[in-house]
């Protein structure tokens, strides 16, 4: 049976919890058939971005006052990244894009995974491919991209190399021309392409450290790697107690005394947050973003000296950690968690835990009922979240239902979120570049539409103030 091939990009604004995607284009390939989808999302009433920014990205020509509403696109989504045992690839799909997508789905109540994949999910993203490309196997590369060039230039770099009028037919013709460039690479990042995979080839089973002496150490590549170059030499050692993927590995490069001799007792302190920290060994691999990883065979003695690795370094200090315990079971009790709900509004709560079946399923019949239907539904929910979610995208997707007062209260949530904590000063010279913006049709669309937004948003919030 062949199997589904999916390839997507995405244009978005602001940032993931605050901002929203603003174009989606998709192409899947299953059994010989073709189906090309393709999306402009118009901007939430309570979306938040820098109208000035939009014009330093690539969003300035996408008209971001027309097309659907994300939670349309969100039931469109929902059936492409359900489809069972679909490879999903992509150009930074497991960096900023995924992370846009994710709270995308979870604004609109998705019953996708909020914190892993779906189950039997493939993902290819094809930046992380090139970055180890380019580190294994240079003369190989399809296309040279630059260690040092953030996630958001790549992108807009290959999209400008190979253009197209969809963006996922972008991200098919950069595969092929990595699979007719390095054929034996991209074979085995797609025999590696979901978090059961990778856990085998590091040892684990069903994603957990049985038993140390099974453990094995791979070359690890990801753009978003706490590495100062993005890829390493890692053993697993221990993983994250709540979030399910997530992976403790020791750097084997660096100098792990100080770690061996604290014998677990305070191991947090050398727990990595910054690539440049590298005197912490321990590094959170998220393998739910699909890191290319490859057992040490792929590191020839010419490639390790290249890459400045020094096999028996790496040799002696995974010997050093076969025994320690002490330093696993400290790991078992470490969990993310602690760090991911800083931020008391549900909006940015992605990352708190997965939905219960009972909500699931409520979720479930949400989505077959009319909007009309929705409050007396999320009321019932037990996740807290779901609530404020559920009552955020009535206001979205039906403000006919809202009352007067209400109705006020939205619109002023809508401005503080477009504003958040700028100073009145701040606030004047964005209005003033916005009326300069919106007045001229010398500017492309995408400008245009921003600006108008920011415009009209403020605006409603200062007539509710003054009718208030």
């Amino acid at each position: 049976m062949q199997p589904t091939i999916h390839f997507y990009d995405s244009q978005f604004i602001g940032a993931p919890a605050y901002g929203q995607l603003v174009s989606f284009d998709s192409l899947i390939l299953a059994a010989g058939d073709v189906a090309d989808y393709q999306a402009k999302i118009y901007l939430r009433p309570d979306v938040s971005f820098s109208p000035q920014a939009v014009e330093q990205g690539d969003c300035f020509a996408v008209d971001m006052a027309s097309g659907i509403s994300e939670y349309q696109w969100s039931r469109k989504a929902f059936d492409l990244f359900a489809t069972p045992g679909a490879l999903h690839i992509g150009i930074g799909n497991t960096g900023a894009l995924d992370s846009f997508i994710r709270f995308a789905q979870y604004r609109c109540l998705s019953t996708l995974p909020n914190t892993s994949l779906p189950s039997g999910a493939h993902y290819l993203d094809l930046l992380t491919l090139c970055r180890a490309i380019n580190a294994l196997r240079p003369e190989s590369a399809a296309i040279s991209l630059p260690n040092e060039w953030g996630e958001l230039r790549k992108r807009e770099y290959i999209c400008n190399q190979m253009p197209h009028e969809s963006r996922a037919r972008t991200v098919k013709e950069l595969a092929s021309s990595i699979m007719a460039a390095s054929p034996k690479l991209m074979a085995h990042a797609i025999k590696h392409s979901s978090p059961a995979k990778i856990g085998a080839l590091c040892g684990l089973v069903h994603g957990q450290v049985e038993s140390l002496s099974e453990m094995r150490p791979v070359f690890l590549c990801h753009e978003q790697l706490l590495t100062d170059r993005g890829y390493g030499v890692f053993l697993p050692l221990g993983t994250d107690p709540q979030y399910q993927n997530i992976v403790y590995m020791i750097d084997l490069q660096a100098d792990l005394s100080a770690l061996i001799a604290d014998r677990g007792s305070s191991v947090s302190r050398f727990i990595r947050t910054e690539p440049s920290q590298q005197d912490r060994p321990v590094v959170r691999v998220n393998l739910n973003r699909i890191p290319f990883a490859s057992p040490l065979g792929v590191l020839d003695r010419a490639t390790a000296m290249r890459l400045g690795i020094d096999p028996g370094e790496v040799k002696r200090n995974a010997g050093l950690l076969l025994d320690k315990t002490d330093l696993c079971l400290a790991l078992l009790e470490v969990s993310g968690a602690s760090d991911a709900n800083l931020n008391g509004d549900p909006d940015f709560q992605l990352f708190g835990a997965e939905y219960l079946q009972t909500d699931l399923a409520l979720l479930q019949q949400l989505h077959r009922t009319d909007p009309s239907k929705w409050e007396a539904l999320i009321s019932t929910a037990q996740d807290a979240r779901i609530t404020t979610l559920g009552l955020r995208l009535i206001r979205r997707c039906a403000p006919a239902l809202l009352g007067e007062n209400d109705l006020k209260l939205w619109h002023a949530h809508c401005a503080s979120r477009l504003i958040g904590r700028a100073d009145l000063s701040r606030i004047n010279a964005t209005k003033d570049y916005c009326n300069t913006i919106a007045s001229s049709t010398a500017y492309p669309q995408g400008m245009r539409a921003a600006a108008r937004h920011w415009l009209h948003t403020t605006e409603i919030r200062n007539e509710s103030r003054n009718n208030f």
